[in-house]
């Protein structure tokens, strides 16, 4: 394991490690034949699964930059596109998404969207239709909704403030 545990992990739900750890404690109480071996061998499996859970987080971590980094290249994209560029289901990339991110895929899609229709509002001339199209909404009244939802404001209002 050298080399392995140069930062603090923090792992949400770690019952297991607790029952495994009570399992070492119950032993040095009872002091039966052979416990050090036993603890030995229980404390290798804490840190195995340790080592597994991190590294399943650093692939889980990679995956969402992945995810990332197709959004800032292609707006347009959504769940389903992403998902077959990177030959995952979808609703497995939204669920690693979300465990990792806290908001789901599509929700940060949008976000993502409606932050680039504003700085298009506020820094380009092009019409509303033009930047529902760009920032893949599937119609200009959908870009409309929404960007009302977020920002309290029409694209019209906003454009009129810049």
């Amino acid at each position: 394991f050298e080399g392995r545990f140069e930062e603090f992990l923090y792992f949400e739900n770690a019952v297991w490690a607790e029952s495994l750890f009570e399992a070492i404690y119950n032993e040095e109480q009872n002091g039966l034949f052979q416990y050090k071996e036993l603890q030995s061998t229980i404390l290798k499996n804490i840190l195995i699964n340790i080592c597994r859970q991190k590294d399943f987080l650093i692939r889980e971590n990679s995956l969402c930059q992945k995810i990332k980094d197709i959004i800032s290249k292609s707006i347009s994209l959504n769940n389903k596109k992403i998902a077959n560029i990177l030959n995952y289901h979808p609703y497995y990339l939204n669920a690693v998404f979300k465990d990792s991110e806290g908001v789901t895929l599509h929700e940060y899609i949008l976000k993502q969207r409606l932050i680039k229709a504003h700085a298009l509002l506020t820094e380009t001339t092009l019409s509303l239709g033009e930047i529902s199209i760009i920032c893949g909404f599937c119609s200009q009244s959908h870009l409309s909704v929404k960007f009302k939802e977020v920002y309290n404001l029409t694209p019209s209002e906003i454009r009129k403030r810049w």
